[in-house]
């Protein structure tokens, strides 16, 4: 706790994600970073090396998310999760993955486990529907079968590795808005170890129909599940996390309904993204780049300390700049003094 609480009041970043790879098995239709994923093999990927004159340039980093592309299609996984969490002391790292490689997912991850004991791993293992409907918005034959072997391998982990939660991610978009509560009801009945984690589609999708969602279907989603799935105890701080979805859930309405956030975004400042290829960003969602590290001896507080940086900052501070992006929404609520009293009061019930 002590860890954390140090983090909040000085961690600058707290929370990183790095996209290890834009490399992908999939070409999911909701797809935010697409136009990555299909130039793939042209992207210069930082090297081994390069990570870790990243990570000696990294303190008080509480949260790291492995993205893609696909995570696990970076061989060096294994490696790059031992870089962060010997340099930076990363004390949280999720890795999100399609499910579509247990093999390699099975792998690799024993191996992440087990020599990174004193870290805690999330793996958020994405699914959008069940049986055909997976495979139709993942665009990959047998997807639901893949991911279900998948959920099979981290269940025996769970009694092996303390170090390991599981959830399972899903990206709410027009492909599945009429079966996400069928999904809920499967992952209820059948990975109650995993807690169902519900995104909004967002940004420059793949086929843009994703985006046209129907609100009140979306409301609807997320009442029934903070009334009939059950949340898994699954995290350190589980009391803490589960009750900010919820509050995530009113700030994404809010975002997408209203045009509007009661809440600070602290993007580029608590929380920062990225790239395969060296580029930092504030965000996902905004494209202005803070500078390629390769430029700046892979130093992030150099380029922090930028007047370009202080620029972007200050236009996200003065437009009130606001989405639906779940992974900043919580982070802004971490930093909210409103919706952190509210988080406290749940702790202590």
């Amino acid at each position: 706790m002590w860890r954390l609480t140090k983090n909040i009041l000085w961690g600058h970043p707290f929370y990183l994600i790095f996209f290890v790879t834009s490399k992908c098995n999939a070409r999911c239709k909701m797809c935010f970073n697409w136009r990555n994923i299909d130039e793939a093999n042209s992207r210069k990927e930082l090297s081994l090396e390069e990570i870790d004159k990243i990570t000696l340039s990294l303190s008080n980093l509480q949260q790291l998310t492995m993205s893609g592309g696909e995570p696990f299609l970076r061989k060096e996984l294994p490696e790059i999760c031992s870089l962060f969490t010997r340099n930076s002391k990363v004390p949280w790292i999720t890795i999100p993955t399609n499910g579509l490689l247990p093999d390699v997912i099975e792998n690799n991850l024993r191996r992440i486990l087990r020599e990174n004991p004193q870290t805690h791993f999330r793996l958020s293992v994405s699914m959008s529907g069940v049986e055909d409907a997976s495979s139709e918005i993942f665009q990959v034959r047998d997807s639901f079968k893949a991911q279900q072997e998948t959920m099979a391998v981290l269940k025996t982990f769970l009694t092996s590795y303390s170090n390991l939660s599981v959830d399972v991610g899903i990206v709410y978009s027009k492909f599945n808005e009429n079966v996400i509560c069928e999904l809920l009801d499967y992952i209820n009945e059948n990975y109650p170890f995993a807690n169902p984690m519900l995104a909004v589609v967002r940004g420059d999708s793949r086929e843009k129909i994703a985006k046209e969602i129907d609100l009140d279907k979306l409301k609807e989603v997320f009442e029934y599940q903070r009334h009939f799935t059950k949340k898994a105890k699954n995290h350190p701080y589980a009391r803490l996390i589960n009750p900010i979805q919820d509050m995530v859930h009113e700030l994404v309405l809010d975002a997408l309904g209203a045009k509007r956030s009661p809440v600070k975004c602290l993007a580029g400042k608590k929380l920062m993204v990225l790239s395969d290829d060296g580029e930092l960003f504030p965000c996902e969602m905004l494209k202005k780049s803070f500078g390629n590290l390769r430029d700046y001896d892979y130093n992030i507080k150099e380029v922090l300390a930028l007047g370009s940086t202080k620029e972007i900052l200050a236009a996200i501070k003065s437009s009130r700049c606001f989405c639906s992006w779940e992974c900043a929404l919580y982070n802004n609520i971490v930093f909210s003094n409103k919706y952190r009293f509210k988080s406290l009061l749940n702790l202590i019930r």
